[in-house]
This record gives C-alpha cells, sequence and structure tokens, in this order.
C-alpha cells in the first residue's frame, strides 16, 4: 500500500494483494487489523463528523495504474468541522474497473441510499478520506421504534486489537459487549443488518452526535451513547414442518440410501412409477 495511504492500521499483512488476475479470479487479501482508539480520541482526530446519504459510489483508475473508489455523499447535516459544499466526495483505496480489481479487506464501504455517519479528515484537492477507514464509518440502522443506531459495518472484515494492549486508555464503548443480531433493525440496501462479531458497540445515533459536539467543544463527556447488548430471544422451532399426512418432510441423517418419494399417499395417477431422490 502506498505511504500516502497510512492510517491507523497497525499490521495490514499482504492488503495490497487484491489483483485480478484474469476475468473474475480476484486474489484475495489478510484482513486489516486495529488498535481502536477512543471515541473522543478519533473524534478529535477528524477534520470534520457529518450526516449524509450516499448517492453515487464508482472506482476510477488513477494514473498509475492502482484503482480507488470514490463515494459521493449528501450531506445532510455538519456535526463538527466546517464543510462548505452539500455533497462531499470520499476516496478509499481499492475498487474495480473492468476486469481488474483490488480488495483491500477490513478497511469498509458504501453503498448507494445507505444513510452514514462518518469522520472525514481534511480534503485535498477536493477529495476527502474517511478518517481510520472503518473505523471512522458509521452505517445508520433504523430501530422498529424509529430510533437511530450506529454501527461499524466494516469492521465485520478486520481484526480488533485490545487498546489496553498497547497500552491505550480503553474507551467504554471499546469494552462493551458486541450487540446481537436484532430482526428490528433494518438497513439501507445492499448493507447488512447483523453486527460485526468483533466486540464493537452499537451506539445511540443522537446521543453519539451531541457526544461529539461536546467533544469537539473541549468538553469531557460521558460516553451514554453505547447500547445494551439485546437479550436473546426464546423463540423455538420445529425441527421440520408437517405437509400433510403422512408427513412429507422429515429430517434425520443421511444414510447414503435411496429415500422413495410419492407425490401423495395414493401415489401419481399420471405416473406409474415413484420418484426415487
Amino acid at each position: 500500500m502506498k505511504s500516502s495511504w497510512s492510517s491507523a492500521f497497525v499490521r495490514c499483512t499482504h492488503l495490497a494483494a487484491g489483483l485480478a488476475v484474469a476475468g473474475s479470479t480476484i486474489l484475495t487479501a489478510t484482513a486489516a487489523t486495529y488498535i481502536v482508539p477512543s471515541d473522543d480520541a478519533l473524534i478529535r482526530k477528524s477534520g470534520s463528523v457529518v450526516r449524509g446519504r450516499v448517492v453515487d459510489v464508482r472506482s476510477v483508475e488513477l494514473p498509475d495504474g492502482a484503482i480507488e473508489t470514490r463515494t459521493t455523499i449528501d450531506v445532510a447535516r455538519v456535526i463538527k468541522g466546517q464543510i462548505g459544499v452539500s455533497r462531499v466526495v470520499v476516496r478509499q483505496p481499492g475498487g474495480e474497473v473492468g476486469d481488474r480489481a483490488e480488495i483491500y479487506p477490513g478497511i469498509g464501504g458504501f453503498a448507494v441510499d445507505e444513510q452514514v455517519l462518518v469522520m472525514l479528515d481534511a480534503p485535498v484537492q477536493g477529495l476527502y478520506r474517511v478518517t481510520d477507514y472503518a473505523l471512522g464509518n458509521f452505517t445508520v440502522l433504523t430501530a422498529s421504534d424509529g430510533s437511530e443506531i450506529l454501527r461499524r459495518q466494516g469492521l465485520k472484515d478486520a481484526f480488533l486489537l485490545d487498546p489496553t494492549a498497547a497500552g491505550q486508555q480503553s474507551n467504554p464503548a471499546a469494552g462493551a459487549s458486541v450487540s446481537g443480531a436484532d430482526s428490528s433493525l433494518s438497513a439501507s440496501p445492499l448493507r447488512s443488518g447483523s453486527p460485526s462479531p468483533t466486540g464493537e458497540p452499537d451506539r445511540d445515533a443522537g446521543a453519539f452526535e451531541r457526544y461529539v459536539i461536546a467533544v469537539n467543544a473541549g468538553l469531557s463527556p460521558r460516553a451514554d451513547y453505547v447500547l445494551p447488548e439485546p437479550k436473546p430471544t426464546s423463540d423455538v422451532f420445529a425441527a421440520f414442518t408437517f405437509l400433510g399426512s403422512p408427513a412429507a418432510r422429515w429430517t434425520q441423517f443421511d444414510t447414503q440410501t435411496p429415500v422413495v418419494y410419492k407425490d401423495n399417499a395414493s401415489g401419481d395417477p399420471g405416473s406409474p412409477l415413484a420418484l426415487s431422490l
């Protein structure tokens, strides 16, 4: 990876190994590894923090042959910093152009119509970068009660190290338990509503925005935005479903022997032979 893309990665083994060699053949890469800083440290590091909607995602080939993806975000509001335009363009390494692709697992990404909260570095020649890649990229999910939740979707492809192992102070958000799967959450198109299995908690969107504003004002607010882990449900599902009598579906270990199946109890009048599966 070029030095211009340096970030808070502590290890990116073979990160740049995602090059298509022929057709749809893609060489995968080892995922990025992060030491997660405290949220207030990341907020102070970022040049701006904005809420918005992704309106365009496209990959381009650079003069040196590298591929990068440029994402256009329609800015709904600026939470930190000064953004003098209604849309920002965010550049990230990797993407797909023609039959070539470069893949950088663990850096996060965007999807059209996705609602996001992003922390951005200062722009260079009109283009922004997400502060520390997946760490500064939050997808906005909507719960069944209408409340908004922030989730770092990009970390599902990354490895996280305990910040205390590197002598950093751990933020309460970094040490909380992972949020469980919640079917009441809905995400934008092409984005899963499942949490990443990294120990990373969800955040209440409104409370987190207030936290960003307070930190930017030089205060030391309490991190009251971390959401508790949902309690597991006690739903019990049958091992099989009866489709009449006798049962036409069952669960059992495969014995590698044929199973005779008839359309109904008396057989199929149009076919003298039973189907052997």
